[in-house]
């Protein structure tokens, strides 16, 4: 939990007392050994509980930091990330790949796995054929990649981050913040 105060922090640790039977309030004891090992794992647990707190509690800090001047800037973000998509020109494209696992149960499923990840990419142009291979360990992997780089849409993109004050006051920020 996110304590914003220290007071509701001893009012959590207070509740917490009274939630274990085996402790009086006079903080006897009256479990067992095996007891207190498994309270030294959740103390251990909460400790770790309380430092991913802390990093989530950072960057939620940094988000509502920076959270005004990316939305001042969202359109010229926008425009930058869709003129990425003008930078690679993709050709005719193939790859040709046989996978085998000796148990043939697991060949079928990663086979199945890997062709469900690569079939967004037929839409681009890029072809990939997944051969599985039975009773066998084997992976072969031919391919065939011809793409053209647009290094003038990379520059119009440099040019576009340069010229706008805004967004580079925003990435020199980050920066600092995030080194």
């Amino acid at each position: 939990m996110i304590y914003q105060e220290d007071d509701n922090l001893q009012e959590g640790i207070d509740d917490n007392k009274n939630d274990n039977p085996g402790k009086t309030l006079d903080n006897t004891d009256n479990s067992s050994d095996a007891d207190d090992s498994t309270n030294n794992k959740s103390v251990d647990t909460a400790c770790n509980e309380e430092k991913a707190d802390d990093d989530s509690t950072d960057t939620l800090q940094l988000i509502r930091k920076y959270y005004p001047e990316v939305m001042e800037v969202k359109g010229d973000i926008i425009r930058i990330i869709l003129t990425f998509k003008k930078i690679i020109f993709l050709d005719e494209n193939c790859i040709n790949l046989a996978f085998g696992l000796i148990d043939n149960n697991i060949t079928i499923k990663v086979s199945t796995f890997l062709w469900a990840i690569t079939a967004p990419f037929y839409a681009t142009g890029l072809r990939i054929l997944i051969k599985p291979v039975m009773n066998e360990f084997r992976l072969d992997l031919n391919s065939r990649l011809n793409f053209q780089l647009s290094l003038l849409v990379l520059l119009q993109i440099l040019l576009m981050i340069i010229t706008n004050r805004k967004l580079l006051k925003l990435i020199i920020g980050l920066y600092k913040e995030l080194n």
